[in-house]
């Protein structure tokens, strides 16, 4: 599939456009599943325990998790992950009384599984694939209407 022909300016082309939705599509799907499957397995253990203030916080090991980079990266300040789990002083965790719910509905696993995970990003590629076989149909056609609208080939590529 040779799409060069939809250089529109300073050589991106429209396949080089399609594949970048793709590629956004795929990070998406990956960082909502990590979202909802990985940190909302933290989330529903500290719900679990009832760990709703700072006396009823506990650790990562009282809670049977490693404190890796990912967890400290989504714990940073001022991080959409932060604002539902907070810290101690001594590094225990808890999810205030007021962001129960909050917490619940973000980091529920009900509709994020990775097998719709994968039939979303499958969607996509099949639709990108649809794309490079109708796209240069279309822009031909299109062609062809505007060239019999004036009455001269008109080329659009």
């Amino acid at each position: 599939m040779n799409l060069s022909a939809f250089t529109n300016y300073n050589g991106i082309t429209l396949e080089i456009v399609i594949w970048s939705m793709f590629i956004g599509i795929v990070i998406g799907v990956g960082a909502v599943l990590y979202s909802k499957r990985v940190l909302g397995t933290f989330v529903r253990a500290l719900l679990k325990i009832e760990a709703n203030s700072p006396d009823s916080a506990k650790t990562f090991n009282e809670l049977g998790f490693k404190h890796t980079f990912l967890y400290r990266f989504s714990l940073r300040n001022k991080s959409t992950f932060r604002k539902i789990v907070y810290v101690t002083d001594d590094n225990r965790y808890f999810i205030p009384s007021e962001k129960v719910f909050r917490a619940d509905s973000m980091y529920s696993t009900k509709d994020a599984s990775l097998l719709i995970g994968l039939l979303a990003v499958l969607a996509f590629f099949i639709m990108v694939l649809v794309c490079f076989l109708i796209i240069p149909d279309l822009v031909q056609m299109t062609s062809d209407f505007v060239g019999s609208l004036f009455g001269s080939s008109v080329n659009l590529s």
